[in-house]
């Protein structure tokens, strides 16, 4: 059976960097710049299809590119929430408690609200499966542009 976990670790790893680097551009140059964080969940299941079709040789059928894709958006989630966790830590990004400041200090109740709930547990787990889904898609997509070897060798694991 050959392992698709380390394709999605790899994947998900690599798409979390790049999804952190663009929140460390958006406190930094522009705001604009945030919605390439989330766009860059994609490459997690890209990369991991990538990753597993040429380390096999094998072509993803797409139940399987999608599950492949998924499992590395995932991993990126997980990987990217780390990521802010420890640059928050070492304050290259602003803390929840200076999130929720600004967003007060801004005078819209919405936007507090938002900033509050995107802090929270909550947000984590709406932030974990946002990053799932598009890495779904980047699996989708991969499974699309990627094919090596015979289907059936996919169809053995």
């Amino acid at each position: 059976m050959l392992s698709k976990f380390t394709s999605a670790l790899i994947g998900g790893a690599a798409g979390a960097i790049i999804a952190v680097t663009f929140q460390v551009l958006q406190n930094t140059i522009s705001e604009f710049l945030g919605i390439f964080a989330c766009l860059s969940y994609i490459l997690c299941g890209l990369i991991a299809v990538w990753h597993y079709t040429n380390e096999y040789s094998v072509t993803l059928r797409p139940p399987q590119s999608i599950g492949l894709g998924a499992l590395a958006g995932l991993c990126g989630a997980i990987v990217g929430s780390f990521l802010y966790i420890l640059l928050q830590s070492v304050g290259v990004l602003p803390s929840n408690a200076e999130i929720l400041e600004e967003a007060m200090a801004v005078g819209d109740a919405n936007a507090a609200r938002i900033a509050e709930f995107m802090v929270s547990a909550g947000g984590i787990v709406v932030g974990t499966v946002i990053g799932t889904v598009m890495g779904l898609v980047g699996g989708v997509i991969g499974g699309a542009i990627w094919k090596k070897g015979d289907e059936s060798e996919a169809e053995a694991e």
